[in-house]
């Protein structure tokens, strides 16, 4: 703060005077005094507390994209457990659903009823439809799930439908 600037408490200092000849009843303030310095205090004091406030507790509000989202579905998640039971189907033994799929971890479960496998340039990839019951009711999804490398699939597109 710079040494020259007036301080609000210099200021306050020469309005109390002032104000109390001129606004006081009998030696006290009135209520509109009252009013009228409590504002002029609030609205006085309020630049103190402003947006320097969070350079001076140290609050760094750089954004840097630094947290990547996960490569792949999260262990233990009912996503998991739906992309593993897709990679699982031996489509040339079985072609056709229905194929049963749960997350013992959180009691949901579903049901494949449609699976297709397709190249998409370096990776196989699965559409495959899905029920799921969980906590939510029973519902109905489409999805796409792909493997680069034959092991490790993940869930590209999984959207509600018929």
């Amino acid at each position: 703060m710079d040494s020259d600037a007036p301080s609000v408490f210099n200021c306050v200092d020469h309005m109390v005077p002032i104000l109390h000849k001129s606004m006081t009843l009998r030696g006290r303030f009135t209520p509109a005094c009252r009013a009228m310095c409590v504002g002029f205090l609030t609205l006085a004091l309020s630049g103190c507390i402003g947006t320097d406030m969070d350079m001076a507790l140290g609050v760094d509000h750089t954004v840097t994209g630094s947290i990547n989202r996960p490569a792949g579905p999260i262990p233990g998640s009912d996503d998991a457990a739906l992309i593993a039971a897709v990679a699982d189907i031996d489509l040339a033994r079985t072609p056709d659903g229905p194929f049963a799929w749960a997350n013992p971890s959180t009691g949901t479960t579903g049901v494949i009823g449609y699976v297709a496998e397709e190249q998409r340039e370096d990776a196989t990839c699965r559409r495959f439809s899905t029920t799921r019951r969980d906590v939510f009711g029973r519902r109905q999804f489409q999805g796409l799930g792909c493997s680069n490398d034959g092991e490790r699939w993940q869930i590209i597109n999984l959207s509600p439908g018929t």
